[in-house]
């Protein structure tokens, strides 16, 4: 194969947030090394020989996407059913999925983009994500992501029910987070609100690459997410009764999230990337580089 992929991912000076799909920056790069291609991982860096995985493309200005290069996916990870959010308000994102092919986790956002050039990403197990940090498997609760009301009155809930919740201060990512994620009984996956059962494998992969279990919401059904039925603790609709239940007795509840973590160190994403890699190259070669945009 001699086709070659930079993944690159937008940080504008100043903004931290792009640093949340730092993980799936790397992931994408070392997925497709292992299925046999070229893939390196750049910043702010869009290439005219390499086949350009864009993320965080969200934050481009309308000039600066008109610039993009045809040779270019855009990864989408923010929700498009949500018509109303702040990414699509300029239209310029949303010219941007109609515009170029599209990779993303959700089928639901797969759904809603209106061409064929498109393909779901499975975030899976990768073994370049695992790090060695001291784990203690005793500490509070932890919550990473923006707070909004329905969240914050499950967390006060579990306060409340006598469960230590830790909540990761929003714009703190990598080495800092992943800190406190070592030292958490579990990392919680909950929804922006009571509507939207949107599952973010975003928020879940990297904890259970580094063997700390997940607690989250139910949500969506979607093929893809099986993995995480068999690996996440899923709740029901008393979200704080059900998690004060499951950890009413510790020691089943470290045999249990051994186990779901042992589940998803088995799953694997290289079938679903290298077809996902093979189709956009298809289309590559079968529309020429003049015109696959179009």
């Amino acid at each position: 194969m001699s086709a070659s992929f930079n993944v690159t991912i937008l940080q504008p000076p100043g903004y931290a947030h792009s640093q949340a799909l730092g993980e799936v920056w790397v992931y994408l790069a070392d997925t497709l090394k292992r299925c046999g291609y070229k893939a390196r991982a750049s910043i702010n860096e869009l290439s005219p020989h390499d086949h350009n995985i864009l993320l965080c493309g969200h934050l481009l200005s309308a000039d600066l996407a008109r610039q993009l290069p045809r040779n270019t996916i855009v990864f989408n990870s923010e929700k498009l059913e949500q018509a109303d959010g702040w990414y699509l308000s300029s239209g310029a994102y949303a010219e941007m999925l109609q515009t170029f092919p599209v990779w993303d986790y959700s089928s639901r956002n797969i759904a809603r983009i209106p061409h064929d050039r498109k393909a779901q990403i499975p975030l899976y197990y990768t073994a370049a994500l695992k790090k060695s940090l001291p784990r203690q498997n005793n500490g509070p609760l932890l919550f990473y992501g923006c707070m909004t009301d329905h969240r914050a009155a499950i967390l006060n809930g579990l306060q409340q029910a006598g469960l230590p919740v830790s909540v990761v201060p929003f714009g703190v990512y990598g080495d800092a987070r992943d800190r406190l994620m070592y030292q958490a009984l579990a990392v919680l996956n909950l929804h922006t609100d009571h509507e939207r059962k949107v599952f973010e494998p975003v928020r879940c992969f990297h904890p259970l690459i580094n063997g700390v279990p997940v607690i989250t919401e139910e949500f969506h059904d979607e093929p893809m997410f099986d993995v995480y039925r068999q690996s996440t603790f899923v709740t029901g609709s008393d979200v704080v009764g059900d998690i004060v239940r499951l950890l009413a007795d510790r020691d089943a509840f470290h045999s249990a999230a051994d186990l779901r973590c042992t589940m998803f160190a088995a799953s694997d994403p290289l079938p679903d990337i290298r077809m996902a890699a093979e189709a956009y190259l298809a289309g590559w070669n079968a529309q020429g580089r003049s015109n696959i945009s179009a």
